[in-house]
């Protein structure tokens, strides 16, 4: 714990001093550019409030700001002793700079000072001939953007180093792609003399250009149908192995369920190789492993063949599984030391996904069978974890959790969530017995387990919640769930009525969606709906101490007997356990990286310029951008990465920042141009009266963007 709490200090250090020197190139152009203009430069400082340290030539380093000192030598300039006021003048005209450099104790953001110029205060006008009023408008258009310029430019470089070195990084490749998505539905255009299952996307497929333009990797993909306009194709140009000419296709993305954002469907290629595990997590690693049935084997192990045949991605390894419908797999893993290593496995089956509003434009995502949702389980875990230290169990199910009663897994994070900070009384079912135990919550809203739910476990279930609906948009189906009266319904046995007096006892709830797959098998073939019996054991007593038990006949329409037989397997080791793929993203040569540096640049520049054209337009929400809390956490994860990464990233920052500062608005640079426009054609300033009420709105707008986006950063960090 202790040098993983290190490890995060360290990264977000980094990231901290490298947003700083951020800040100080693009107040460094502001400075320079000043210098240039021949005005007086008052002060450059890191940082906002106070002075930390300070330093001022002809008075050397201070501990807080040498303002008192510089303004008492001043006063001196004017006294009326004769030799006093000489002294003075002849320090301040040589010895004593009038330009403060300092260190404020908040380090976000930065300033230089000008003679006659400052941002929060249009009144402070100077008539000294090298203040900022007096100097020529060109050249004041020149220090307002040459801030901007500096961090462009410094971002061209950062790229140019990160393309010489070279850059691991998703390539542009479909990985996946989700049913019934914009990517799944689309047909390549002209290409009538393909076969007809080789007209759509394909796992595998290279992109090699997206509106015409390049693709360098995969992120280029997520950012054109996230940045598409409303209604706007996508157009893809895909090589394929084992064909010449390239496939083209045009998607229109659409709005994410889950993300709120536009999408096209597409996911990332994943490789067959399962993640390089730290050794903080080695433990957690080693249980999952276990747990769904490969013990000893390792990461950074890879899976090569499936029943003897060759796999290169984890999609096809996750459509096998699929195919197999459940019969026994065999994958064999290479390990790290070259050992080969097999294991015979069966896919889990699946349950159907439900989706359900809990905030503005924000959705959870929710398991569930024909309605019946499974609860909140421990999953296993590290046995020196916080939450086992605290009387959890691998397996135990909750009972009770807070105010909930019988808690999904949605449910249950939720309230554990909400009681940050605190302590969360909770009941536990172990081994058909009740264990109550008082549980201790992290500022941060975790107690310290791993969670999953109760379905390859037991029966246990409650229904579907109000307002859910499944992938696509449409009501989840609640066929049993309607038969629920209380919550934490275990469905003990069923069958099906009518000619065949068929009784089935599953064990948990995916061994309920099997016996239902069977036993509606006949109706499915004949596209008809049934009638299910089912007995259920509610969660009171009757007098004699006994679970109540109570027979009900559903009747399963036919659009719910096709979606339970639409549901297939999912692999017994989930896809993200493994790998992404990752290619070196390498210049040829050191003019081939000035090119892409330049590209790179462009792009990211239009890429902030048309999140905030789709900002306005709906495509993009608020509380997809990130202010400096998010920043500063994607930040200590990119760190992770590595120092090539790290520079990427504050390339990125860097151009954004450029970006930001240019727009029209109060306050940053680029209202500062306007007004200096205004002043080149009308021959006169805007009036300070006009200046004040703008540099409120500005203050205004900008304070409240800050704090709708550190509130959304919070939120994520919290339900992360």
């Amino acid at each position: 714990m202790i040098p993983e709490l290190l490890r995060q200090a360290g990264n977000l250090a980094m990231v901290i001093i490298g947003f700083g020197l951020i800040v100080f190139i693009h107040e460094l152009g502001h400075f320079l550019a000043a210098r240039w203009a021949g005005v007086r430069v008052l002060g450059f400082a890191l940082g906002f409030g106070p002075a930390a340290i300070s330093y001022r030539r002809g008075l050397g380093l201070r501990r807080g700001s040498s303002e008192p000192e510089y303004a008492e030598l001043v006063n001196d300039a004017r006294s009326e002793d004769a030799e006093k006021r000489e002294l003075a003048r002849a320090r301040l005209a040589g010895e004593v700079s009038p330009t403060e450099y300092r260190l404020n104790v908040l380090p976000l953001g930065g300033y230089v000072k000008m003679l006659g110029q400052e941002d929060l205060n249009p009144e402070a006008t100077s008539d000294a001939p090298d203040s900022y009023q007096n100097a020529p408008v060109a050249k004041r258009m020149v220090i307002i953007s040459a801030g901007v310029i500096a961090n462009i430019v410094s971002a061209a470089l950062l790229f140019v180093i990160v393309f010489m070195v070279g850059l691991m990084s998703e390539p542009a490749m479909v990985g996946s792609v989700s049913p019934g998505s914009p990517a799944a539905e689309a047909l390549a255009i002209d290409a009538d003399q393909i076969p007809e299952d080789e007209r759509r996307l394909l796992p595998g497929d290279r992109v090699l250009t997206i509106n015409d333009a390049k693709a360098a990797s995969f992120q280029d993909l997520f950012i054109a149908s996230a940045l598409a306009g409303p209604g706007e194709p996508v157009r893809l140009s895909v090589q394929r192995d084992g064909r010449e000419a390239p496939l083209s296709f045009s998607i229109v993305p659409e709005r994410g369920e889950v993300t709120g954002m536009l999408e096209m469907g597409i996911g990332p290629a994943i490789s067959t190789t399962l993640l390089d595990a730290r050794t903080s997590s080695r433990a957690d690693f080693d249980a999952v492993m276990s747990g769904a049935g490969f013990p000893g084997l390792e990461p950074a192990s890879r899976l090569i063949e499936i029943d003897g045949s060759p796999i290169t991605l984890a999609s096809a390894y996750a459509d096998a599984i699929d195919a197999s419908a459940g019969a026994s797999v065999k994958l064999t893993f290479e390990q790290p030391s070259g050992e080969r290593v097999s294991f015979e496995t069966r896919g889990t089956p699946e349950l159907a996904v439900a989706l359900r509003d809990v905030g503005e434009n924000t959705r959870s995502i929710s398991r569930h069978l024909l309605g019946l949702v499974p609860l909140m389980q421990v999953a296993e875990g590290d046995p020196s974890g916080a939450g086992y230290q605290q009387g959890l169990r691998a397996g135990d199910v909750f009972a009770q959790l807070g105010e909930r009663e019988f808690p999904t897994q949605e449910q249950g994070v939720a309230e554990i969530q909400r009681r940050a900070g605190q302590t969360i009384d909770a009941v536990m079912l172990r081994d058909g017995e009740r264990v109550p135990l008082t549980l201790r919550v992290t500022r941060e809203g975790r107690v310290g387990f791993n969670v999953t739910d109760s379905s390859d476990s037991q029966t246990l279930v409650t229904p579907a919640q109000a307002g859910s609906t499944d992938s696509r948009g449409e009501p989840s189906r609640t066929t049993l769930s309607g038969a629920i009266s209380r919550p934490g319904t275990s469905v003990a046995r069923v069958w099906i009525t009518g000619d065949a007096d068929v009784q089935v006892e599953p064990e948990t709830l995916l061994g309920l969606r099997e016996a239902l797959r069977t036993l509606t098998a006949g109706a499915f073939e004949a596209g008809t709906g049934a009638e299910i019996g089912i007995s259920l054991v509610l969660p009171v007593r009757n007098d004699g101490g006994s679970p109540l038990t109570e027979d009900r006949t559903v009747a399963v329409s036919a659009q719910d007997v096709a979606a339970l037989h639409e549901l297939g397997y999912a692999p017994p080791l989930p896809l993200g356990l493994f790998q992404p793929v990752q290619e070196l993203l390498k210049a040829s040569g050191p003019i081939d990286a000035v090119g892409m540096g330049l590209h790179e640049t462009k792009r990211i520049m239009i890429s902030a310029y048309l999140t905030l054209a789709r900002l306005f337009q709906g495509t993009v929400q608020v509380q997809h951008l990130n202010g400096p809390v998010g920043i500063a956490h994607i930040g200590t994860r990119i760190a992770d990465r590595g120092l090539i990464w790290l520079l990427f990233f504050g390339a990125l920052v860097s151009v954004n920042l450029a970006v930001i500062n240019f727009l029209p608005l109060p306050i940053v640079d680029g209202g500062q141009f306007l007004m200096l426009l205004w002043e080149a054609v009308r021959g006169k300033p805007v009036p300070i009266p006009v200046q004040n009420v703008v540099t409120l709105a500005g203050l205004v707008m900008i304070g409240t963007v800050f704090l709708i986006v550190t509130y959304n950063d919070i939120a994520r960090l919290i339900g992360s």
